[in-house]
């Protein structure tokens, strides 16, 4: 991109050249601008944007070429910051502007002499054929292939220093150094055959919504939802494990009052369904910094290990053993406190508290060595705990969502925590 504006700017300072020299015959169409003129900087401007016309064909006898569009042969980056770290080569680049530019300033010092100049591009459009190897923060970018992108209001400014050289009775200026400097408003880019085409959920799985959307909460949803598919097979590119089954450690149980008093835990959790999950809605509250997620999974499979010991409903229980459970329809609400740190010099985003309810319509469980294995008294408590299950999970209803938001916790922040929000969660351009 600079060696492309660097370009366009030359022609702008060409102008501003002839326009102040003696050295060449100018074409008709040009009326040069005077070095005594008060108005100079203004008469400058006129002059450049009355080329504005002739710059779509050039102007052989002033060496300018075509300029739309504008063809630049290569331009290489080399990006090697902490946070973005890359190598690129952008080949046969082709830039289009339509000539809508507006110069916002030309001032000239003569006594040094320097030029410097201010142009807004409002629109840029560009395609070529790439080849890029990096990392953006924790998130891998390999390809090449043909891109095309679209840029809004691109500032550029351009400083030129230079000393006058007298030759053959005449004064001219010879060019010491150049600067150039150009802000992007806004830049979106695509890329075809990001990883030669072979993983194409890098560039799917993860779905943009505005901030100023009046719909946001909606369309969160769906970025919600587009995700469960991808995170059931792990997301490597953020560093996220399948998460189908979904693996938690442990399940801790302790309830010492009501009509449940359990001590004991859930070890080694297997969980299978979590990816059938529904996102039944989202509210992001920016300002007081919440995020409230509805869900919905139609059948959840867990294989565990237990170790418990207490109360159900005044009947004891007692066992160590294997433990499975089918829990249908749950319907789950999520609330969560969030924040918008910046970590190498991106924003993301931070679950820092999470609050989980959920209810179900029904439960079947089955543990197995109750009473030491006792069949009789373990076919009682298991055909209990069925028929009054409602009411048990009721009854652990804290113990379990304190456990499950520290899952759902960390799922979130392995996500988002390593994904820019400007990635997803955009800005209106300026």
């Amino acid at each position: 991109m600079t060696s492309a504006m660097f370009n366009l700017r030359n022609v702008v300072l060409l102008c501003s050249l002839v326009a102040l020299t003696e050295s060449r015959q100018l074409p008709s169409f040009i009326k040069p601008c005077k070095k005594n003129d008060p108005h100079l900087d203004q008469c400058l401007i006129n002059l450049i944007n009355g080329l504005k016309p002739k710059l779509a064909k050039g102007i052989p006898e002033m060496r300018i070429p075509s300029l739309e569009p504008f063809y630049v042969p290569l331009v290489k980056l080399d990006q090697g910051s902490e946070a973005v770290n890359f190598k690129a080569t952008f080949k046969n680049l082709t830039l289009r502007t339509g000539l809508v530019f507006d110069v916002k300033k030309v001032k000239i010092d003569f006594s040094k002499p320097s030029i410097f100049v201010d142009v807004l591009f409002p629109r840029v459009k560009l395609d070529s054929v790439y080849n890029i190897d990096g990392k953006v923060l924790v998130v891998p970018i390999k390809g090449d292939g043909l891109s095309t992108g679209n840029l809004t209001d691109v500032s550029v400014q351009l400083t030129v220093t230079g000393k006058y050289v007298p030759k053959n009775g005449k004064t001219f200026l010879q060019i010491l150094t150049r600067k150039i400097n150009f802000k992007l408003g806004n830049l979106k880019l695509h890329f075809d055959n990001l990883f030669g085409g072979k993983n194409k959920a890098l560039t799917v799985w993860l779905k943009a919504c505005r901030r100023t959307d009046p719909k946001l909460n909606d369309c969160l949803r769906h970025t919600f939802q587009n995700m469960f598919p991808y995170l059931a097979k792990g997301i490597p590119e953020i560093g996220i494990q399948p998460l189908e089954p979904m693996h938690i450690e442990k399940v801790g149980i302790v309830k010492g009052q009501g009509g449940v008093t359990l001590q004991g835990a859930f070890n080694n959790l297997i969980v299978h369904g979590p990816s059938n999950t529904t996102a039944l809605y989202t509210r992001l509250d920016l300002k007081k910094g919440r995020l409230d997620i509805g869900l919905f999974i139609p059948l959840i499979k867990v294989e565990a290990k237990y170790d418990l010991k207490g109360n159900i409903l005044l009947l004891p229980l007692v066992g160590i053993g294997d433990a499975k459970l089918y829990l249908k329809n749950v319907t789950t609400n999520v609330q969560t406190r969030i924040v918008f740190p910046k970590v190498k010099n991106e924003e993301v985003m931070v679950a820092t508290s999470m609050r989980v309810d959920f209810s179900l319509a029904l439960m079947r469980v089955h543990l197995s060595n109750l009473f030491n294995g006792n069949i009789v008294l373990g076919r009682t408590v298991n055909q209990f705990l069925n028929e009054n299950s409602k009411e048990v999970v009721n009854e652990l209803k804290e113990n379990i969502g304190e456990s499950l938001a520290g899952v759902f916790k960390k799922i979130m922040n392995d996500a988002f925590s390593h994904i820019p929000t400007r990635l997803w969660l955009l800005d209106d351009p300026k």
